[in-house]
């Protein structure tokens, strides 16, 4: 994390561009989104899950943005005393899926085309997307009670940026274990490396994923 930044990182336009063509062009990317969030939103109908529902939007987000529906999800079906400690188990399930998007993602990027393989590879980002799932929960309640006390428009501000500053530093974390086979420390110090890259623009990024995903929050009343 002391380390000097890393050279090489694509500028956000290139990234974005051949990230996008890379994934939206893949059926099975695309078809995977789609149907998980199906298929989660139907068993939580059946579970008594009272909502919002919007939240399931948020599942294939990168942690602390997704840990907003580990949350809601807990509490919703099994109440506040009872739902909490029910939240590792929810965890468990989005990290389990969002490791195996990031490794059908790179296999789209990578060779063209998802496969099976490039799913098992992906199994390799599931202790970093697990702990980041984890860490989000006590980083959602300490920027809310940061930004309790800090009162009015001010609250806002704080919690957007806790959850910028997150996406900033860790979103690289999955990536680098399943391209790069790195462990989990090891991923997340690299991670916040890549993140402060100069020139790179990876803050403003971060600023505009987050910002519709927190007008969502907003929009919701969470």
């Amino acid at each position: 994390m002391s380390a000097p930044p890393m050279e090489g990182m694509p500028r956000v336009r290139t990234a974005f561009s051949r990230g996008l063509a890379g994934t939206w062009a893949s059926p099975i990317v695309v078809g995977g989104i789609v149907g998980w969030l199906l298929v989660e939103w139907a068993i939580l109908v059946a579970l008594g899950y009272p909502g919002p529902f919007a939240l399931l939007a948020h599942l294939s987000a990168p942690p602390p943005l997704s840990t907003t529906a580990d949350l809601s999800i807990s509490v919703g079906v099994f109440g506040l005393s009872r739902g909490l400690p029910f939240v590792f188990a929810v965890a468990a399930v989005h990290a389990l899926w969002f490791a195996l998007l990031t490794g059908l993602a790179i296999d789209a990027v990578e060779t063209g085309a998802p496969s099976r393989w490039g799913a098992v590879r992906g199994l390799r980002a599931f202790p970093i997307a697990f702990a980041l799932h984890l860490i989000g929960v006590p980083v959602l309640f300490a920027s809310q009670m940061i930004s309790g006390l800090a009162g009015g428009g001010l609250s806002f501000v704080i919690q957007l940026g806790v959850l910028v500053l997150a996406v900033w530093a860790f979103a690289f974390a999955p990536v680098i274990a399943v391209a790069e086979r790195r462990r989990m420390l090891d991923a997340l110090g690299r991670s916040i490396r890549a993140a402060r890259m100069p020139g790179s623009g990876n803050l403003s990024f971060a600023a505009l994923y987050v910002l519709p995903v927190f007008a969502t929050f907003v929009a919701m009343g969470i």
